[in-house]
Parts: structure tokens; sequence; C-alpha cells
């Protein structure tokens, strides 16, 4: 998301890039939790896939 120099998410919180932490919080409210790996956190894309349907489906 940040390695897009255009895109919103470059700058999200006061000109500083959005952090995983940001990315979790935004999300949570949807139902969408990373799962821990060792090193990292990942997103099972069922999950975004669901939320999607389920809040802007309607638009799409």
């Amino acid at each position: 998301l940040i390695n897009d120099e255009e895109s919103d998410w470059s700058h999200f919180h006061y000109g500083r890039p959005i952090s995983s932490k940001g990315l979790a919080k935004i999300l949570r409210p949807y139902g969408v939790t990373p799962l821990k790996r060792r090193n990292h956190n990942v997103y099972r894309i069922e999950e975004i896939k669901d939320a999607i349907e389920r809040y802007i489906g309607h638009i799409l």
C-alpha cells in the first residue's frame, strides 16, 4: 500500500505512511483481523472480500 507514492496510504497519517497497526485498526470494525506469522501479520483475502461484499457490495 505504501510503495505507491501517488496513493493516499503513502501519506495517510499526518504525512507519514500507514502502519500495520493503523491498517489493523481500520479493518477491525469490519471483522477483518490479521493472522500472526513468525515475523509478520497477514490478512486472508477471503475476509477482505467478505467485508467488501457486506459493506459496499451493493455499490460495485
